[in-house]
């Protein structure tokens, strides 16, 4: 059984486009049924040039990491379905996100990885306010059809096209109607030491900043780069990749790092939030603690991430220990 290493995911950098690329091209050429590079040249070349999509600011590449840095997989999350770039209906449909180019790497299949980035998109998608999520696979990628079926999305013919000779069949997913996937999640963990024997920080490799705005409406044009916002009275904030803000002219101070507790922890579960906050701040370490549905995750000053991921670490590592 193919275990995944601590990961993270996170929106591609210009440094690794390329290997995203090659992943893409190795996974979809080698599929049975799929056409060969030699037959549609121009359809592989868009999946090497992952630059040119990412750049497309209605698109985020995501990328899943070790904690080694190794490529895990890949995904594209297209926030306005005329941009999504299929055949068939699909760029005219309306109040909608879509998933394309899902890529795991060999060594990784078969452990949830694949679903875990589909469920970044979901997530965006509904954190956007869409009502569907669209999608297009093929006979070829019976893992995949069976993933997304398990997931609640369902077939719709609408959607349907024709690439060459190869046929492709439409999937959507009706965001209101999303049982079907929330059975699907891990277990939540609420006890704590055991929390804490599971807690599998890693860093992202993004540096984010928290912006403000009087309304949403006020910094929409960043939706596609947002990892998270929360509505105040006073005002939104928006959590952004500090280079995002930059080339928008926004503030870029303070410099934070992302750690994720990759630990399923329930909503209501006790001590977590405290545990980690207390021994960040015993080690003079600031940090700002975000709890989302899957995970917790850890904002910490740029300069100081390595030494919050060690003490993190060593958290685990205690409790672990304390269980022996």
């Amino acid at each position: 059984m193919t275990i995944l290493p601590p990961y993270s995911i996170a929106a591609a950098r210009p440094e690794q486009y390329a290997a995203i690329g090659e992943l893409l091209v190795q996974t979809y050429s080698a599929l049975a049924g799929m056409p060969r590079v030699i037959d549609q040249p121009e359809y592989y070349a868009r999946l090497r040039d992952v630059g040119a999509r990412a750049s497309n600011a209605a698109i985020t590449v995501y990328v899943a990491l070790s904690a080694a840095g190794d490529l895990l997989g890949s995904v594209d999350f297209i926030h306005s379905m005329d941009q999504y770039g299929s055949g068939g209906s699909a760029t005219t449909v309306a109040d909608a996100a879509g998933i394309r180019l899902l890529a795991v790497a060999e060594a990784y299949r078969g452990a949830g990885m694949g679903k875990r980035l589909t469920g970044v998109c979901i997530e965006r998608a509904a954190a956007m306010g869409k009502s569907q999520v669209i999608l297009h696979t093929t006979r070829a990628m019976a893992t995949a059809w069976t993933m997304y079926e398990r997931l609640g999305f369902v077939r719709s013919e609408d959607l349907d096209f024709m690439q060459g000779e190869l046929q492709v069949y439409g999937f959507r997913l009706r965001l209101a109607h999303r049982q079907a996937r929330l059975e699907e999640m891990p277990t939540v963990v609420s006890e704590l030491q055991a929390m804490l024997r599971t807690l599998s920080p890693t860093l992202d490799e993004t540096e984010y900043v928290f912006v403000s705005a009087p309304d949403r409406s006020g910094l929409e044009r960043l939706s596609a780069f947002m990892r998270g916002f929360f509505v105040e009275e006073e005002g939104v904030t928006f959590i952004i990749p500090s280079e995002v803000a930059r080339a928008h002219g926004l503030p870029d101070e303070p410099s934070l790092r992302r750690i994720v507790l990759n630990v399923h922890s329930s909503l209501e579960a006790v001590g977590l939030t405290a545990r980690v906050s207390s021994a960040l701040a015993g080690a003079g370490v600031p940090c700002n603690m975000v709890a989302a549905f899957h995970h917790d995750h850890v904002f910490v000053p740029q300069k100081m991430a390595l030494h919050a991921l060690e003490i993190l670490r060593g958290i685990q590592g205690r409790a672990i220990q304390d269980d022996n």
